[in-house]
């Protein structure tokens, strides 16, 4: 539907050009060197692009009386969570956004919905925040036409993240991108001009999902621009190496110097994106529960090529394949890399809420008529700089420069996953039977 948009990751356009030279000198030598080009503009002082930290403080300015009240709320929430878990308590209006939703009856390959299975609520800000509060969210289920949420009370909860209360303002944006609008999923994509001469210079963000101006395109915007110039070792605003722990790898670390020697390449380009663990979810369709069983966010890598001005999926192999070895690298230690850098914590975050949600589809649940208010919208960036990395290496008699173009086009992708049936009836009965005691690990949330 929008190939051309998510598929459009990374560019990395490698030139290697090897060229002779001679070299008077007695002693045999081998010395490389980085060098950035920069042919981009300023987007952040023309307001096309912005800081994320910039972004976010503007944004709670906006945000802050009903982020006051919310704490507020959610406070009185814990103190007293029998008497306003049995309805005694309501909870104001502006903490509440109304949908509908509808349970389908599977039927092998289809799934047939009958105005039996209407049910009309509100989505609970505040209960919403108490479950996020108490660990990452694994699971979901429906009973009478209630939506329940389950959480892993032994992993953190947002309460350790800065932006917690944006987080929780969030998730009705993902109800209304994933269930009703015309995308039907939630992404964003750096895509290269058609312009040839500008591909130097920018790239432009797209977003899907009605997130733009959102927080969530924010979240997705920030955290695919870290995920891409960490792969390039290089940011892409200020052409500034990016210094880290000992274990930090860009792309360049995976590219062995033979590739240097005589050799002459073709241009490459690659993409990198976000995307969901397709083998992450189970569903069952009896109890109408699904939930996460393995780590959910993941970046995934491919060759693209130029045709007509446009990127388009390559089916050939690169000529090395350091691109893939990042990848595993960045998975593989992407704990890590959220402690350094927040914003992929809060993009973990919303990628839970996307795979369930995801998976209740899926599973035959309807999401639908989600009217959101008081949230504010907020520009979010359009465009952000390309550079050049050149490599220089000089060996004895000759000097080989590989010529890197940090073009960052790429993008996040929550649209699409697999699900594994499973029976989840004990988890569901459980739950229910948590949720009636009173545990903190279980909220019914519409």
């Amino acid at each position: 539907m929008r190939k051309k948009l998510f598929f459009y990751s990374l560019i990395f356009g490698i030139i290697l050009i090897c060229f002779a030279a001679a070299i008077n000198a007695e002693d045999i030598h081998d010395e490389s060197e980085f060098k950035v080009e920069d042919n981009s503009g300023n987007y952040i002082e023309t307001g096309e692009d912005i800081y994320y930290d910039d972004w976010v403080s503007n944004y709670k300015d906006k945000l802050i009386n009903t982020i006051n009240k919310l704490e507020s709320y959610s406070d009185k929430y814990e103190s007293n969570l029998s008497n306003w878990r049995n309805k005694k308590v309501d909870i104001p209006a502006e903490f509440k956004n109304e949908m509908k939703m509808i349970v389908g009856d599977i039927e092998g390959n289809q799934i047939h919905y009958t105005q039996n299975d209407v049910y009309n609520s509100e989505l609970n800000l505040v209960k919403i925040k108490a479950i996020m509060e108490h660990g990452k969210v694994d699971g979901m289920f429906v009973e009478n036409g209630e939506l329940y949420v389950t959480a892993d009370q032994d992993s953190k909860g947002i309460n350790s993240l800065e932006n917690n209360n944006l987080l929780v303002h969030n998730i009705p944006l993902l109800f209304d991108g994933i269930y009703t609008s015309s995308d039907y999923s939630i992404w964003q994509t750096f895509e290269p001009p058609r312009y040839q001469p500008d591909r130097d210079k920018y790239v432009n963000v797209l977003y899907g999902g009605s997130i733009e101006d959102t927080h969530v395109g924010s979240v997705l915007f920030e955290a695919d621009r870290i995920m891409k110039i960490l792969s390039s070792g290089y940011d892409n605003r200020t052409g500034e190496r990016i210094e880290g722990e000992e274990w930090f790898k860009s792309e360049w670390d995976f590219i062995a110097e033979e590739d240097f020697d005589n050799h002459t390449y073709k241009e490459e380009w690659h993409r990198y994106w976000f995307t969901i663990n397709k083998n992450a979810i189970s569903v069952d369709p009896e109890a109408n529960a699904v939930r996460i069983k393995d780590d959910i966010l993941q970046v995934k890598t491919e060759r693209v090529e130029m045709v007509n001005g446009q990127l388009q999926s390559s089916f050939q192999k690169s000529s090395y394949n350091s691109q893939y070895k990042w990848v595993e690298h960045f998975n593989e230690n992407l704990d890590r890399y959220k402690e350094e850098y927040p914003v992929l914590e809060e993009l973990e975050v919303l990628s839970r809420w996307s795979a369930l949600l995801l998976a209740m589809r899926e599973n035959g649940i309807v999401f639908d008529d989600v009217e959101i208010g008081n949230i504010p919208t907020q520009k979010t960036p359009t465009k952000t700089s390309v550079i050049k990395i050149i490599k220089e290496r000089e060996v004895k008699e000759e000097t080989m420069t590989q010529v890197r173009t940090q073009s960052i086009v790429g993008g996040v992708d929550f649209s699409q996953i697999e699900t594994y049936i499973t029976d989840l009836s004990d988890y569901k009965s459980r739950y229910i039977n948590h949720y009636i005691n009173n545990d903190v690990g279980v909220e019914k949330i519409f």
